[in-house]
């Protein structure tokens, strides 16, 4: 019997960081671990940040709120909507080399 590796949500908030996201979505998609889903949970950016992920990142979770929630509200938001048994938290001026989440994984597990 094949074994199903456990869903993993990557929750990104991001507040006006249109011009720091790409290598956090960059890392993000390029991870060895095959079994995530990605949400950038958009905290009402003013400066088409949300417009921006979804013309070039358009396979990603989108969430857009429309009034600042902060940091720490973002993510909620995003744990709400996720799907995954464990969820990882990417900051939106962050990147992680591709093993990472296969790496965190297997240390959970």
């Amino acid at each position: 019997m094949i074994e199903q590796q456990p869903l993993v949500s990557v929750i990104i908030p991001a507040y006006n960081r249109r011009h720091l996201i790409e290598p956090a979505l960059k890392g993000a998609q390029k991870q060895t671990y095959q079994c995530c889903e990605l949400i950038v949970v958009d905290d009402a950016s003013t400066d088409g940040t949300a417009d921006w992920i979804r013309k070039h990142y358009p396979q990603v979770q989108l969430i857009e709120l429309i009034q600042n929630m902060g940091a720490a509200g973002a993510r909620n938001v995003g744990i709400e909507a996720a799907k995954g048994e464990f969820i990882a938290f990417l900051d939106s001026d962050d990147y992680w080399e591709a093993a990472y989440v296969e790496t965190m994984v297997r240390s959970l597990q």
